[in-house]
């Protein structure tokens, strides 16, 4: 009898507990649920601190109001302006939108998405990927330190309770975070509930047991989140629709032509490789001689699932897969299986992938890249084109 009254205690207790903590937040939040100002950034590295650049990307992912461009390093030559978030914005006045730096993966990109399903199938999104992320330390996977940057807390808390997440893609999520779990520094509470799913799913004894021992982390995320979930639903439906009516078409074989020029005149070395950069990396150490890509590859296994997400949430992607230089590399042929698997998964789930790979530098058009991998104008401008041509006819 005295354990039941303490029983009964400790229920009141949480009870009023969890009553009081969404009731303040959900007090709290009420001045901040506004519409998503006009986004103004066309490139961004990260989600920062604030929930500027998570609402926008949100927007115009679930509205198709503007193109969002997912990629990593290629995207930081802001100085390009062939560069699409240059181009399309400052010549085409057509809205496009790009995140992302170096180590923005596939499972990475996967969870952003996966963060901001609503109606993707509005979405006009375009995923560069690169097929130097199969290859070396990069065939692991997303490090953690990028999934921490990429994925914010709000993000965790949506997708560890949206309902329109599939079970296989959360487990897929609770999996990495498991596996990661040791270099995670004061993992606060939504990635602790996360790490209990993976333990959950790992055996459902302990997971029973770990559930008993973490039910006050459950409770206070729920409150959490359901008190800050209104945050996902603006979506401004007044800025919805077609951004590529009444727009002129470029020349664009003038434009890759100039592209092309230009690139020629930055590059003096038999490589196909600017000089700047040539000088400051390359000098007596070209070519490199390419490692065999990892085997199990888990970044191939990621790039299946972020195909998978885009395929279950009705969205119409464009994939970029880059190249690597061939002129600047020994022994592209190892990576040519994993290109063409890629490739064919994309087409088989009836997607489109512009593929610059080559293996061979009679198969390769210097100043395609800028340097041993990043894009160059020409390829860039050759990227325009895909974009507009792709997206238009939508």
């Amino acid at each position: 009898m005295q354990l039941l009254r303490h029983l009964a205690a400790v229920l009141i207790a949480v009870s009023i507990s969890f009553f009081v903590i969404f009731n303040y937040n959900k007090e709290n939040n009420k001045q901040t649920n506004t519409a998503p100002t006009i986004f103004s950034v066309k490139n961004n590295s990260n989600y920062g601190t604030g929930n500027d650049v998570m609402q926008n990307i949100y927007t115009s992912l679930n509205t198709g109001n503007r193109v969002v461009v997912f990629g990593s390093s290629e995207l930081t030559l802001e100085t390009d302006s062939a560069i699409p978030y240059n181009f399309f914005n400052d010549k085409l006045h057509i809205p496009l939108v790009a995140i992302g730096h170096a180590g923005n993966q596939s499972f990475s990109m996967f969870c952003q998405l996966a963060a901001m399903n609503h109606s993707l199938e509005n979405s006009k999104t375009v995923i560069i990927l690169s097929p130097g992320w199969m290859n070396g330390k990069s065939g692991n996977g997303t490090a953690i330190s990028c999934f921490l940057e990429y994925l914010s807390e709000p993000m965790l808390y949506k997708m560890y309770f949206d309902k329109n997440l599939p079970d296989e893609f959360k487990n897929y999520i609770a999996s990495y975070i498991n596996n990661h779990f040791q270099e995670i520094g004061n993992p606060n509470s939504i990635i602790l509930l996360w790490n209990l799913k993976a333990l959950q799913n790992q055996n459902k004894f302990d997971g029973i047991r770990y559930s008993l021992s973490n039910w006050i982390e459950y409770l206070y995320c729920s409150a959490h989140y359901f008190s800050k979930k209104t945050d996902w639903n603006m979506v401004d439906k007044n800025n919805s629709g077609n951004i590529f009516t009444n727009k002129f078409t470029p020349n664009w074989d003038s434009l890759q032509h100039i592209g092309l020029k230009n690139e020629a005149a930055k590059c003096s070395n038999q490589y196909g490789v600017n000089d700047e950069y040539y000088k400051a990396n390359c000098i007596n150490q070209l070519p490199h001689e390419f490692e065999n890509p990892l085997q199990p590859n888990q970044e191939l296994h990621d790039i299946k699932m972020l195909i998978q997400l885009c395929k279950y949430y009705k969205m119409k992607p464009l994939f970029v897969m880059q190249a690597l230089n061939p002129n600047a590399y020994d022994g592209l042929e190892k990576m040519t299986p994993l290109v063409n698997e890629v490739d064919s998964i994309i087409k088989q789930n009836g997607f489109t992938m512009i593929n610059f790979w080559a293996d061979k530098k009679e198969n390769y058009t210097k100043g395609t890249l800028t340097d041993i991998m990043h894009l160059g104008e020409y390829g860039w401008y050759q990227i325009d084109e895909a974009i507009y041509n792709y997206f238009s006819k939508k």
